[in-house]
């Protein structure tokens, strides 16, 4: 499924943001709003976003690249 249009709800398009910074920088952080994975069974507009934080690695000499993100959990 192409994801290259998908926004979160305040309307940034993630993906193109992940290209943005991997043809331009090569690396880097980009932080989020995203709902967790247990959000993701609710109903789209029920879902509640949390804070992401996603690092983005282009792959040298390809038009490819590799992101690895962690959400903000709170404390226990």
């Amino acid at each position: 499924m192409n994801q290259l249009g998908l926004t979160n709800k305040d309307g940034v398009m993630i993906f193109r943001e992940f290209i943005e910074i991997a043809k331009t920088k090569g690396e880097g952080w980009l932080e989020y709003m995203w709902p967790k994975p247990e959000e993701m069974q609710k109903p789209k507009d029920q879902r509640v976003s949390s804070k992401n934080a996603g690092y983005v690695l282009r792959v040298p000499g390809q038009d490819m690249f590799a992101v690895a993100g962690v959400h903000e959990w709170e404390s226990c």
